[in-house]
């Protein structure tokens, strides 16, 4: 073997031992172990305040969107849009008269969901925790034989979810929600027990992102400008008073003063 040969072959021996991507290190986990949803915060669901991993607090979204007069003229027009809608439940099947009257029967409970409000009045407290904190909640009230008695609503802001070792919802048994008051776990829920459906679902996050968490940068910089388009007409420029000092004072006697 020739010495440019006996060369080219350790140079690619080289290349091959140590610029090539290298072996994966071994996995913590056994081979067949599902992935997890994503990397959450250890003994997560030890955590007593809902949205813990989030920046902005449920109770912040609602004060920006509360504060903020044009935000709150546009989320409550799109609740009487919608309010507006007509809504009905029919069977797929008409020529069913059992389907049909299963429909019926649907429609009657649903026109007072939880038993006491109408359902537009009902649908505009879901589509408020909608635009405002993403984090709709609505408990299943059941008879004591177990059929749907009334859909309650149910503050979204007091819900803190559980997560498996997956990062994912656990199921039934197992307590899925947890609703915190004054900061105490009060009642574990399971998803047969509480609704709680987020619109703008993401795989690295517990919470979802609401409408008005999206522009809150642009909510902040508007309050902030009515803040000061305010003071501009109830402070002004001009001091509440004036107060004058001998000619001979000198710089420091004036601080010190």
């Amino acid at each position: 073997m020739s010495f440019g040969t006996q060369f080219l072959s350790g140079v690619q021996g080289f290349i091959k031992a140590y610029l090539s991507a290298g072996e994966p290190q071994r996995a913590a986990m056994p081979t067949g172990t599902a992935p997890s949803r994503f990397d959450f915060d250890v003994q997560s669901n030890i955590q007593t305040t809902p949205r813990a991993d989030a920046q902005v607090t449920f109770e912040q979204l609602r004060a920006f969107a509360d504060k903020y007069d044009l935000l709150r003229l546009a989320i409550e027009k799109r609740k009487d849009q919608i309010e507006a809608m007509d809504w009905n439940i029919a069977a797929i099947d008409k020529t069913d008269p059992v389907a049909r009257a299963q429909a019926e029967k649907l429609y009657q409970q649903l026109r007072r969901p939880d038993g006491v409000h109408s359902f537009s009045r009902w649908m505009r407290s879901i589509v408020e925790d909608v635009l405002v904190i993403d984090a709709p909640a609505i408990y299943v009230r059941r008879n004591i034989a177990g059929h749907i008695h009334a859909l309650e609503l149910v503050d979204g802001a007091t819900i803190k979810v559980n997560i498996t070792d997956e990062g994912r919802t656990p199921a039934p048994p197992l307590p899925a929600y947890q609703q915190i008051i004054d900061g105490i776990p009060a009642v574990d829920l399971t998803t047969d027990e509480l609704l709680y459906f987020p619109r703008n679902v993401r795989s690295h996050k517990l919470y979802g992102m609401s409408k008005v968490e999206q522009v809150i940068m642009t909510v902040n910089l508007a309050l902030n400008r009515q803040m000061y388009q305010l003071d501009y007409y109830t402070q002004g420029t001009i001091p509440e008073a004036f107060l004058s000092c001998p000619p001979d004072w000198t710089v420091d006697q004036i601080g010190t003063f």
